[in-house]
């Protein structure tokens, strides 16, 4: 399945995307509710102990490249969870091996077969999912983008986006975006799981394609969701023809544009909301703009009542749910999903949450902070 000198290659490839990642972002690790440091330790441990399990699982129902097929479509549940997965287990191997004494010190956790099976897995998926067949933007000299939609697909976007033409109040969709994104920040508990960008897709006359997706607006799967914090709408997908804007992404569909406003150079775009994204009206964005707004406090004030051991442990849960979109494309039912991710993800938590508590475990982050090489421990097969 390894295309490019095997895991270890792979694995080089990804580390050095997270060191750019990070180097661009002047990333403070704290919040406003939550213990960050300590929650995202507890969060990458339960990935380094269930992913290889989970990849598994996939392998017996769909091979890494059909799954990077079906991936390749505009509004995915959750485009995060392709980096999020090495991310995750990448990062929780990191913090074993810390915990061990590396690399200091000898340590040989006897994971490499796991570790293998994950990055290749991950490779198949994320080659056949990019255009480019890369791993991540920017990997050997390619450019900063994230494309994966056919040509035909690019055409009908832009030819929809051309139709409804300019925005009619650029103010409304700003306020509405602002407003939803800061639904999916908390729901997700202070991450942007659901915010999702790529392209640019070339139109041949100086346009470029790029596409906007509010996604997870309906989750199912983390303890503080209910009917009532459920938006009216699953997820979002903005096309947008945008003339005249250089525009970039980074390994988690961030878009980066010249201009620090590109809405004012939108030329078309479209509203497409739902499981069958249909298309709606800017008011009825406006409206669900309102309603995030309103779950947002609802739940803020909820998050912060949390006591210490609640806002330390709702990273199981978190971390988990950035995974379930590789389990619901190849078919698992929320059944599965529930007994394969969400509940393997508490059970290892439970064994890890005592000592991050306690900071006597994973110091990661001042690893990753000294710049040492390399990233991530070996992988001995």
């Amino acid at each position: 399945m390894s295309g490019t000198g095997g895991p270890e290659a792979v694995q080089r490839s990804f580390a050095s995307a997270v060191r750019r990642f990070l180097s661009e972002r002047a990333t403070v690790i704290e919040t406003t509710l939550f213990d960050l440091p300590g929650k995202m330790a507890l969060g990458n441990y339960c990935g380094a102990h269930v992913i290889p399990e989970l990849v598994r699982k996939l392998e017996e129902r769909i091979s890494a490249q059909e799954l990077g097929r079906r991936r390749r479509v505009i509004g995915l549940p959750l485009a995060l969870d392709l980096n999020g997965l090495l991310w995750e287990y990448e990062f929780g191997r990191l913090q074993r091996y810390l915990d061990a004494g590396w690399p200091d010190a000898e340590a040989d956790l006897k994971d490499g077969d796991d570790a293998a099976r994950v990055v290749s897995f991950w490779e198949g998926v994320t080659r056949s999912y990019r255009n480019d067949g890369k791993l991540v933007p920017e990997e050997g000299g390619a450019a900063a983008e994230i494309t994966c939609l056919d040509k035909e697909t690019v055409n009908e976007l832009a030819a929809r986006a051309r139709a409804r033409g300019r925005p009619r109040d650029i103010s409304l969709l700003r306020r509405s975006f602002a407003q939803l994104e800061m639904y999916i920040f908390l729901v997700h508990a202070e991450a942007r799981d659901g915010i999702f960008h790529h392209g640019p897709y070339p139109l041949g006359d100086g346009t470029v394609l790029v596409l906007k997706e509010l996604t997870d607006l309906q989750n199912r799967f983390m303890p503080w969701m209910n009917d009532s914090r459920r938006l009216s709408t699953s997820r979002i997908a903005v096309p947008m023809l945008l003339q005249g804007v250089e525009c970039r992404f980074d390994m988690f569909g961030t878009l980066y544009a010249e201009m620090k406003d590109y809405f004012d150079h939108i030329t078309g775009f479209e509203l497409l909301a739902g499981d069958e994204l249909k298309p709606i009206s800017e008011d009825e964005l406006g409206q669900l703009g309102r309603d995030a707004q309103q779950v947002q406090r609802d739940l803020f004030r909820e998050m912060a009542r949390w006591d210490d051991h609640q806002k330390l442990f709702h990273a199981t849960a978190q971390y988990a749910n950035v995974l379930y979109p590789f389990l619901e494309l190849a078919g698992f039912t929320d059944d599965d999903i529930r007994r394969y991710l969400m509940e393997p993800f508490v059970e290892v938590g439970e064994r890890y949450v005592g000592a991050v508590k306690e900071k006597r475990a994973a110091p990661v982050w001042e690893y990753v902070a000294s710049g040492r090489e390399p990233l991530f421990p070996e992988i001995r097969v």
